[in-house]
C-alpha cells in the first residue's frame, strides 16, 4: 500500500510540474521571487518598480500580457501600520484608477510573515483588469507584490497569479 501511495504521488508531482514547466528564482538581497521560466524580467525601475515580470503574449488577439510587480516603499518616516497603509490603498484605488471596484480585503499569515491581499479591477482603455495585491510592512519597508490579468482570463490565470505571489519571500 506505501508503495501504491508513494507511486500515486510522484505521479502527481510530475503531472503537477509537466504542466507549469520550468521555474526560475529571482533573488535580491531583499526579497526572492518564483516565476514561470518562459516569462521575461525587466528590472528597469519603470513605474517606481523594483521587478516587472511578464508573460509573453499568446496570441495576435491577446492584448494583454499578465504580470507581477514588486514595489518596496521605505516607511522611515511613516507611523502608518499595515492596517493604515492598507486603508490608504483602498482609499487611493478608486481615486487614480478609471471605474475601480475593490472585490476583496482580508489579512493573511504567508512564509514572510501577516500580509494583505487586495483583489481589485479597474477600467484601462477598453480593458477590465483585474488586480491580486500582497502587502507585507516588515520593519521600515512596505513590500508590494501585484498580479494583473484581464477579467475574461481571471478565473483562469488567478491560479498562477497567485502561485507566484505566494511564491514571494521577504529576505530578512
Amino acid at each position: 500500500m506505501r508503495t501504491f501511495l508513494l507511486f500515486l504521488g510522484l505521479l502527481m508531482f510530475q503531472f503537477g510540474h509537466a504542466q507549469t514547466g520550468d521555474w526560475n528564482t529571482y533573488e535580491t538581497d531583499s526579497f526572492a521571487i518564483s516565476y514561470p521560466g518562459s516569462w521575461t524580467v525587466d528590472e528597469s525601475g519603470q513605474i517606481g518598480t523594483k521587478l516587472i515580470l511578464m508573460s509573453t503574449v499568446e496570441s495576435a488577439k491577446d492584448k494583454f500580457a499578465e504580470n507581477v510587480n514588486i514595489i518596496l516603499q521605505n516607511m522611515t518616516d511613516s507611523k502608518l501600520s499595515l492596517d493604515g497603509y492598507v486603508r490608504l490603498t483602498e482609499e487611493s484605488i478608486p481615486v487614480y484608477l478609471n471605474k475601480a471596484k475593490i472585490i476583496s480585503s482580508e489579512r493573511l499569515e504567508g512564509d514572510s510573515g501577516e500580509f494583505h491581499k487586495l483583489v481589485y479591477s479597474s477600467k484601462q482603455k477598453k480593458l477590465k483588469v483585474y488586480f491580486i495585491q500582497y502587502i507585507y510592512y516588515v520593519g521600515d519597508t512596505v513590500y508590494i507584490a501585484t498580479f494583473s490579468t484581464v477579467k475574461k482570463e481571471y478565473e483562469e490565470q488567478k491560479v498562477l497569479g497567485e502561485e507566484i505571489l505566494n511564491s514571494f519571500k521577504i529576505v530578512k
